[in-house]
């Protein structure tokens, strides 16, 4: 299934249209909503029983320091995890900038394949990106 960019507000509602589609489809009590830490909040979300174990923030294929200048640039990924471990959906907000959300795209399909099967539960997966001059 494609990625898809939206606007902030777009993606509050998908995120909450998803995960009711998500109960409806899997029961309340077999959504699992887990994070991908960014590195700096790691050491805060490693206490959370939230942070998907196994599966390590991957970083930028790219990091555009030419145009991030005066920039700060985050951008919100959500990622539906079927219970065979496949992604089934990509939503992030879109930077507005070409250039970042193409990279956002080329990152987030490298988390294809590296999550473990999880027999009857559905996971909605949450991350960050952040993109600045320094």
């Amino acid at each position: 299934m494609p990625s898809v960019a939206l606007d902030p507000e777009a993606y509050t509602q998908e995120f909450a249209n998803i995960y009711s589609e998500l109960v409806a489809k899997c029961g309340a009590d077999n959504v699992v909503r887990l994070t991908i830490p960014h590195p700096e909040e790691e050491l805060v979300s490693q206490i959370s029983e939230s942070v998907a174990g196994g599966v390590v923030w991957i970083a930028p294929v790219y990091l555009p320091k030419d145009i991030l200048t005066g920039l700060e640039i985050i951008v919100p990924v959500t990622l539906v995890v079927d219970s065979d471990g496949t992604i089934s959906r990509r939503r992030f907000v879109s930077s507005n900038l070409a250039i970042i959300d193409g990279i956002i795209l080329q990152t987030i399909d490298l988390y294809e394949g590296k999550f473990e099967p999880l027999p009857g539960k559905c996971r909605l997966v949450t991350t960050k990106y952040k993109f600045s001059d320094n």
